[in-house]
């Protein structure tokens, strides 16, 4: 899908796919598809049934992109705010979710063996 921009700023990117009969490559740089220069990546892999993931607002810009599995994210302004509240479905080997610093994100009904590669701008931040 086309980039379709919210009002949180979060939206769906297309993704370079290249398939030979080798296989399929996909490709993550600064400037295609990816708007900032990766500093951090974490995958989330193995989320039991009925289990979130997130539900936080984000320190930094990320890009998320599922390389198995589906799953569903709803992102808005806070958690109290909702803002330019919109839903996304991340099917396997799609589009990318794009997400702006400071929205709130909540990941959730992932299919089992999933596996979310998720790309940051910044470094880790803990939280009290």
């Amino acid at each position: 899908m086309a980039e379709q921009a919210v009002a949180t700023g979060a939206r769906e990117i297309d993704v370079p796919r290249f398939i030979d009969g080798r296989g399929l490559l996909v490709a993550f740089q600064h400037g295609q598809p990816l708007p900032f220069k990766p500093v951090r990546t974490f995958v989330i892999t193995d989320v039991p049934p009925d289990a979130h993931r997130a539900q936080h607002n984000i320190t930094c810009e990320q890009v998320l992109w599922m390389a198995a599995g589906t799953c569903r994210a709803l992102v808005r302004q806070s958690a109290a705010n909702a803002a330019g509240e919109r839903h996304f479905h991340l099917p396997a080997r799609g589009h990318a979710l794009y997400l702006p610093q400071g929205v709130w994100i909540d990941l959730w009904a992932f299919d089992p063996h999933s596996v979310l590669i998720c790309l940051a701008s910044g470094d880790y931040v803990a939280r009290d």
